[in-house]
């Protein structure tokens, strides 16, 4: 379960405005 939390946190940290702050 390791690939798929990278893969997963990438797309929610494209989905999450972080570069707003």
């Amino acid at each position: 379960m390791t690939i798929a939390s990278s893969i997963l946190n990438l797309k929610y940290e494209r989905f999450r405005p972080k570069n707003i702050e």
